[in-house]
């Protein structure tokens, strides 16, 4: 049962950094020559049979790194040198909607949370009869 908290709570912890991270982009999104980030998740650790297949995941991370593909670039107006000037790459639509799956996979492992803790209190009741 400890392996649900584990899995559980490295879940929530790496869509919290998830969530953090396209905040960053969206407070960003008008910011000249802000580069967004991005979160890549992986697996931590792996139990192994016998035969060496894998039988059970016990966690994941995020990874945060930056994203360096160029922003649109537009005319500097206020210029005296007529340079161009490179706009964030922010993409607005493509953040809310991680934003959306992050806060669902987020809801989905505090509720994992919580059911594994009630399964906890159902064991520990039935041993203290």
């Amino acid at each position: 049962m400890i392996k649900a908290f584990y899995t559980a709570g490295s879940g929530a912890k790496a869509h919290q950094y998830a969530l953090d991270a396209i905040a960053n982009n969206i407070a960003n999104v008008n910011t000249d020559g802000y580069k967004s980030q991005r979160v890549n998740f992986s697996d931590l650790l792996y139990d192994t049979a016998e035969n060496g297949r894998v039988t059970m995941g016990t966690g994941t991370a995020a990874n945060v790194h930056t994203d360096n593909s160029p922003g649109a670039m537009i005319p500097d107006i206020y210029g005296t040198n007529r340079s161009l000037i490179e706009k964030s790459n922010v993409d607005l639509i493509r953040e809310l909607t991680e934003m959306i799956t992050a806060q669902r996979a987020f809801q989905m492992n505090a509720a994992m949370i919580k059911t594994a803790d009630e399964i906890e209190q159902h064991a520990n009741n039935l041993l203290s009869r």
